[in-house]
């Protein structure tokens, strides 16, 4: 015949208690961890700045003559007029301002950072002839000398006063129109209006 001592009620509590209280350590270890690591990054705020380089993780921003260093991460949000932005926006002589955190190790963390665009600097086309067009830059003859122009997805086409699409580009058309001038140098077609082909008079004798 098996005998069977009565558990002891401490020893229940024990064995039904063990894993919770282990898990319960645990979590425990880790968000003390955890909130000693956000307790030694300091709130930095950035004052309103310049971009003067952006390789994807690292933004230098000229601030009063000096530059300084900062890190993008995937914890960065951007903002630009209210609006989320991406990195796309991150271009040199762009304006922002935020906040960031810097780390024990020194480094400065974006948190979050509100762009203010640069307004671009527009310039007049005169009467110019296509010389070549490639649906993404388009070189034109102007005074004798070749100049090259960026097509966005802003660019708007008219000819006689419609609306006319990248089909009607073709090389020795004449055109006019207006152009943004960006920080890096890249000039921006806005406006590109087609002019009507010269008809060459005929004198008859």
């Amino acid at each position: 015949m098996k005998t069977t001592f009565p558990q002891s009620p401490n020893a229940r509590a024990f064995t039904k208690s063990g894993p919770q209280r282990a898990a319960l350590a645990l979590a425990t270890v880790l968000a003390a961890a955890t909130g000693a690591a956000a307790a030694q990054a300091e709130i930095v705020k950035i004052e309103p700045g310049t971009i003067e380089s952006f390789d994807r993780v690292h933004l230098d921003v000229k601030l009063e003559g000096q530059n300084t260093a900062y890190h993008v991460t995937h914890r960065t949000r951007l903002y630009e007029h209210g609006q989320p932005a991406t990195t796309l926006e991150l271009k040199p002589g762009t304006e922002l301002s935020g906040i960031a955190e810097r780390q024990p190790d020194g480094e400065i963390d974006l948190t979050r950072v509100f762009l203010t665009l640069p307004k671009p600097q527009m310039t007049r086309i005169e009467e110019a002839r296509i010389a070549s067009f490639d649906r993404v830059h388009m070189e034109v003859k102007l005074a004798g000398r070749d100049k090259e122009y960026a097509v966005t997805h802003h660019t708007r086409f008219f000819e006689n006063g419609e609306p006319v699409t990248t089909s009607a580009l073709q090389p020795g058309a004449t055109i006019s129109g207006s152009l943004e001038r960006l920080p890096d140098g890249q000039r921006e077609l806005e406006r590109v209006y087609l002019e009507p082909p010269h008809t060459p008079v005929v004198t008859q004798r």
